[in-house]
C-alpha cells in the first residue's frame, strides 16, 4: 500500500513539473540580467521554477500573485504560485492579453500565433 501510494506521489509531482515547463519556457539570455535586480516598487528575483517579483522588500512584504504589476514602464503577469507568466496568453476579467518571452505584455501587435492586440494590450478579436 505504501509503496503504491509513494509510485502515485511521484507520478502526480512529474505531471506538475511537466505542466510548469510547458507553462513557463526556458528563460532567455535577455531575462538572466535580472536575476536579482532592485525595480520600482520591490525586486525581481529567480528560482528554480521561475522568475517572482516581492513587493517591498525592505518591509519584508511577500510577492505578487495572481495579478498584474508594472515595473519600469512594463505590465508583467503572476500565476497563484506567484510566478511570471512567459510566452502565453492571459485570460483576465474576460479579456485576453499576450505576455512575450520577457514576460511584458504586448500592445499595438501581432502575436506570434498570428493574432492582434490593441493599444491596452488587449485581443482584437
Amino acid at each position: 500500500m505504501m509503496k503504491k501510494n509513494l509510485i502515485k506521489s511521484a507520478a502526480v509531482l512529474f505531471a506538475a513539473f511537466s505542466l510548469v515547463s510547458v507553462v513557463v519556457p526556458p528563460l532567455t539570455a535577455q531575462a538572466e540580467v535580472l536575476e536579482r535586480m532592485p525595480a520600482d516598487r520591490g525586486e525581481w528575483r529567480r528560482d528554480e521554477h521561475g522568475w517572482y517579483y516581492m513587493l517591498n522588500v525592505d518591509a519584508g512584504m511577500g510577492y505578487v500573485k495572481n495579478s498584474w504589476t508594472k515595473d519600469n514602464g512594463k505590465w508583467y503577469y503572476f500565476d497563484n504560485w506567484g510566478y511570471m507568466y512567459r510566452n502565453a496568453w492571459i485570460n483576465y476579467k474576460g479579456n485576453s492579453y499576450y505576455v512575450g518571452a520577457d514576460g511584458a505584455m504586448w500592445y499595438n501587435a501581432r502575436t506570434p500565433d498570428g493574432y492582434r492586440v490593441d493599444g491596452n494590450g488587449k485581443w482584437v478579436r
